[in-house]
């Protein structure tokens, strides 16, 4: 065999792949002619029984097929003895299973020269070289690179789906700490504990905790161990991790269009980083991410564009729809005034007819319990379901939703995602519903019959009115939310008081339960930069309309720093590595923010009768901005896109050990699984359902 290459260093850059079909290649028809020409002459030469037709078919049929598997295994003979492989060039690696069920492996082969096409031409006397490719020792994969990087092309390994090994670990996790807590409560009592087998406990005869549990652990440990051999025997997917030897090589790799030599175009993107594979998303094929791609965009607007606000609107206006006005007058004075709440003293209720009684216990007690239920739906209420909203609705649907699609195959990449949709939320709900939501609600009907020149003017008319309600979001996210947020406990704190003092039980503690609660909190990146990014708008866009937002918003990011600086130091840990990936976007929509800036300047300009001002403004402003970002993208994001040839080349051989980019569930014994090992964010108690 041939000396492999090593290096103490690993390349940074492998390539994961899918195929999608674009077509089958040629020679589809030499495996396939004899047979079929041999049922045709039999059938035509039945003549007077239909019968005797029927039998020699058959037995034609049987010949075929013996004389086919005699053929096979000549092949099989010859590619286990000839050490070739038909595709491949001669000093190159085949990839072939050092033992059935054994992770994908290597094999060194040195090929001659004069054997290389010895198999290709075997089997097209024996008119099989159709079935080649469905070989179980024939990779399309690693024979077309090894074809195009004859020199710089290490391995490729399939990648294997591992969902049933991982959901039985997560069952068997749940089963050793069920056992643990029974070993404490025997420890401690000195009683064995009892438990009832069937659903969630409640069912069947009481039986013996630890016996029960051990039995079904070892049960359980026998079906992890035959689902890691299912996966790995007959697990894979359309997607592939490809190794080479030189950065060079994966950087070409990654940036060419790559057919198969079955005429299949291969995508071909830089491999993530071991630590932060979304696995979930390479199991699937590309018809199945495009059709998920176009459900999940759909979903995700209808999330995004959800007037969340309309029911908050609502549920302040509910205490007139229990409590209708009462018309209340003083009989001396004659002064008349409206409550829901009943008249004050001196005032005489009067009854019109017609008038709804409303809700007597509710409106008319006075008391102290209904004052405080009145005031929680009205006024608390309303801003805790908005906080809910952003805050837990929105980060779990948009992650479902995103690790449902598929299309990220990282889980920086679905950070970036999520960032981006709620600045989308942002943008449509917050922004546009602030100012254009008002303005068309209290002028609907002068909309209609003005034209498109005279909305222009109403909204200019409101922008300046409208800040208001942004002066009091930035208000409150400067001096109440920021401040709270550096004294409240951080959400690692909040998770151990209630996982600590909120337990049902009084079995004391044990290591995996003291593990969990000091289980460490990631930051969720997507969610607080997409809220980063609103308050970016709302400064951008107010900042020459209303300038007590720019003074506002600069108070803002000044603590947010304090805040996000002490809890990155101190608080959180890091989940993953993405090399400043984020930024980019960060980018983009502060360059869409300063295009809205404009458009809402203008509109107050013409508000104002300054055209020349405004058209200035809504030419200039955003053909400047978009040289700008232009020159940005071609200077430096496309260096961030693809890694450059010049920088490549200069890196040093190197060689990645593949069992990196093996699933923690299909290691022995599991090695370095973890509940969490798969979720984007970690100790947020997120399902599994929702992680990637």
């Amino acid at each position: 065999g041939l000396p492999r290459r090593s290096s103490g260093a690993a390349s940074t850059h492998a390539a994961s792949l899918s195929s999608r079909g674009t077509g089958a290649g040629g020679g589809g028809g030499s495996g396939s002619a004899p047979g079929a020409s041999a049922r045709r002459r039999t059938g035509s030469s039945a003549g007077a029984s239909d019968a005797a037709g029927h039998a020699n078919l058959d037995r034609s049929s049987s010949i075929a097929r013996v004389a086919r598997r005699a053929r096979m295994a000549d092949l099989e003979r010859m590619m286990t003895s000839a050490a070739a492989v038909t595709v491949l060039p001669p000093q190159c690696t085949i990839a072939r299973p050092d033992e059935p069920g054994a992770a994908p492996r290597e094999r060194i082969v040195a090929l001659k020269p004069s054997s290389k096409w010895n198999v290709v031409r075997h089997a097209m006397e024996l008119g099989i070289l159709a079935d080649l490719p469905s070989h179980k020792r024939y990779s399309r994969v690693t024979a077309t690179f090894q074809r195009i990087f004859p020199h710089d092309f290490d391995r490729a390994i399939p990648v294997l789906k591992h969902k049933r090994v991982d959901a039985l670990l997560r069952k068997l996790d749940l089963m050793m700490w069920q056992y643990d807590r029974a070993l404490a409560q025997y420890n401690t009592t000195g009683k064995r504990p009892r438990m009832k087998p069937g659903c969630c406990g409640c069912r069947g005869e009481k039986v013996d905790s630890l016996r029960h549990l051990r039995k079904q652990m070892t049960e359980l440990q026998d079906e992890i161990k035959e689902a890691r051999r299912e996966a790995l025997a007959s697990g894979a997917t359309p997607s592939w991790f490809v190794f080479f030897k030189t950065q060079l090589a994966a950087a070409v790799a990654a940036q060419s269009l790559v057919h198969g030599e079955d005429n299949r175009e291969f995508r071909v993107v830089p491999a993530p980083g071991p630590e932060e594979v979304q696995w979930s998303a390479l199991w699937l094929s590309y018809r199945q991410r495009e059709w998920r791609g176009w459900l999940v965009t759909a979903l995700l607007a209808l999330l995004v564009s959800f007037p969340v606000s309309m029911f908050s609107a609502a549920l302040m206006q509910l205490e007139l729809a229990l409590c209708p006005l009462k018309k209340c007058q003083d009989p001396l004075t004659g002064e008349v005034e409206y409550s829901s709440r009943g008249c004050a003293p001196g005032f005489v209720q009067i009854v019109e007819p017609g008038q709804p009684a409303g809700w007597g216990w509710y409106c008319e007690d006075g008391g102290v319990f209904s004052e405080f239920l009145g005031k929680f739906i009205t006024g608390w209420l309303p801003p805790l379901l908005v906080v809910l909203w952003q805050g837990v609705v929105l980060p779990l649907c948009m992650l479902g939703l995103l690790k449902f699609s598929g299309k990220n195959f990282s889980l920086s990449q679905t950070d970036r995602d999520i960032a981006r949709w709620m600045w989308q939320f942002s943008f449509f709900n917050t922004f546009l519903g602030g100012i254009i939501g008002a303005t068309i609600a209290s002028q609907f009907r002068t909309l209609i019959e003005s034209g498109p020149w005279n909305v222009i003017q109403t909204i200019g008319n409101y922008l300046p009115s409208s800040s208001s309600f942004f002066v009091n979001l930035a208000m409150l996210r400067t001096l109440v939310t920021i401040p709270l947020r550096l004294v409240q406990p951080h959400p690692g704190i909040r998770f151990y008081l209630f996982r600590r003092y909120l337990r049902c039980t009084k079995v004391p503690l044990t290591q995996r339960d003291i593990a969990f609660l000091y289980t460490p909190t990631s930051t969720r990146s997507g969610h607080d930069i997409g809220i980063l990014l609103g308050m970016i708008l709302i400064s951008y866009a107010f900042c020459i309309i209303s300038p007590i937002v720019t003074i506002i918003s600069i108070a803002f990011f000044v603590f947010s720093w304090l805040f996000w600086r002490y809890t990155l130091l101190y608080i959180y840990v890091r989940k993953y590595e993405s090399g400043g990936l984020m930024w980019p976007l960060v980018f983009k929509r502060i360059m869409e923010c300063l295009v809205i800036m404009s458009v809402a300047t203008s509109f107050v300009f013409i508000v104002k009768a300054a055209f020349v001002q405004a058209v200035l403004v809504l030419v200039l402003a955003p053909l400047i901005v978009y040289r700008y970002s232009s020159f940005c993208y071609d200077r430096y994001e496309k260096g961030v896109e693809a890694m450059p040839l010049h920088i490549a080349s200069t890196a040093p051989p190197a060689t990645v050990d593949p069992r990196a980019y093996i699933p923690y569930p299909l290691n022995r014994e599991a090695f370095g699984w973890h509940p969490e090992w798969a979720k984007v964010w970690t100790g947020w108690n997120l399902p599994p359902g929702v992680s990637g």
